[in-house]
């Protein structure tokens, strides 16, 4: 009798010190990939959720299967190097968040490829030069703004410079 209760008891108290250990260090994370679909049956968006939150790189899709945007979370909250695209397929920016505050440089460009603006985010507000190229090549503006507020501006034509060097 005594052989048998001594593994018994053995058992009960590793699963007792497991429990006290699961307990000390916390709930294991939960951690899944995501994804949600369009009413079409499409795919929406996919990405990994920990904890109930958004983490690491998400991509989204428009309605007919295009990728839309792509990026990543940190803690549920925008992080990085995000990148859009325009239904053709295009790229339609490349921006950068910090928080999910836009911050950094950030550069769009128009449906037909060529580049339409450029600057840099400051906590999400424009900040310094920014260029904003007008369609067909018809001159180019150059902005400064100062904590999102434009303080200056001036207006370039075709014929007096050419476009301003990209980044």
């Amino acid at each position: 009798m005594r052989a048998i209760l001594r593994p018994r008891t053995t058992l009960l108290v590793f699963a007792l010190l497991g429990l006290a250990c699961a307990v000390a260090i916390g709930e294991p994370s939960l951690s899944q990939i995501h994804k949600i679909y369009w009413p079409n049956g499409q795919l929406r968006a996919q990405g990994q959720v920990i904890d109930g939150l958004k983490e690491g790189r998400w991509t989204y899709w428009h309605v007919y299967g295009e990728k839309k945007e792509q990026g990543g979370f940190r803690a549920g909250l925008r992080d990085g190097e995000w990148t859009s695209w325009h239904p053709s397929g295009q790229v339609r920016a490349v921006m950068h968040y910090q928080a999910d505050q836009l911050h950094g440089h950030f550069v769009s460009y128009r449906a037909d490829g060529s580049r339409a603006e450029e600057g840099e985010f400051v906590s999400g507000e424009r900040h310094g030069r920014w260029t904003a190229l007008y369609p067909a090549n018809k001159g180019w503006a150059e902005i400064l703004y100062e904590r999102g507020e434009a303080v200056s501006r001036r207006d370039v034509p075709p014929a007096v410079s050419a476009r301003p060097s990209t980044r």
